[in-house]
């Protein structure tokens, strides 16, 4: 993939505000990467534009359901954007599924602190700049939490930065970014850029849409479902 200033002269040249052969200036190439920058800040809260799930893990301690995760939080990495699905694996090796659950489910639980051996479920608070991740019941000793988390989409730190992205990023970056910079230039947006703007948005989603199901565990607990009503 091209660097940021790559992706802001295309977007421009898409423009007709440059020509082939000429290069951005220092001015112009810190405008167009606040907006690149700005528009995949944005994407990233668009589900089906985010691409990668990314495995993290803590060892859990007993009779605490209460972890923060993001930069230096007790989960220090990456503060994700949401959490996919979740298990806790035991001592000798065996994985205790995890039900991921929302926040009207999380509330209709009355007695948040009950301790037990596994959690059952999983409340994921999107705070910032540190998330919440809230474990039901409270886990005992010698478990080991692992998260398939939902990552942001990388920025770029600077002009001269290259990221590393799955195909279609690229073309959809410079025509989107040619949409955002459009109304700064004074410029019209054509009903091609339009078009491809958005079909090369469209591209990315279908490939990212793809479900995988997920498995649950036939010796899987089915006691404190009745907080939340329901039993598995």
């Amino acid at each position: 993939m091209g660097t940021a200033n790559q992706i802001i002269t295309d977007a421009l040249k898409k423009l007709g505000v440059w020509q082939k052969g000429e290069t951005i200036d220092a001015d112009e190439g810190a405008d167009g990467l606040r907006a690149l920058n700005l528009m995949i800040d944005s994407w990233s809260n668009e589900d089906l534009m985010l691409y990668q799930q990314v495995q993290r893990t803590k060892a859990l301690t007993s009779s605490d359901g209460q972890y923060t995760i993001g930069d230096s939080g007790d989960i220090d990495t990456t503060r994700p954007v949401r959490i996919a699905t979740a298990y806790v694996q035991d001592s000798g090796g065996n994985d205790w599924p995890i039900k991921i659950i929302n926040a009207a489910q999380w509330a209709s639980i009355s007695l948040k602190t009950v301790d037990g051996t596994y959690p059952s479920y999983l409340y994921y608070r999107p705070d910032y700049p540190l998330g919440v991740i809230n474990l039901y019941p409270e886990p005992s000793s010698g478990l080991t939490l692992y998260l398939e988390c939902w990552d942001q989409i990388t920025q770029f730190a600077s002009g001269t930065t290259s990221a590393s992205l799955p195909p279609g990023y690229e073309r959809a970056l410079i025509y989107n970014l040619a949409i955002e910079l459009a109304p700064e230039y004074g410029k019209p947006i054509g009903q091609e850029i339009a078009k491809l703007a958005m079909e090369s948005r469209e591209f990315i989603q279908d490939v990212n849409n793809t479900e995988i199901p997920t498995l649950v565990s036939s010796i899987a607990s089915p006691h404190w479902n009745k907080w939340i009503g329901e039993y598995e």
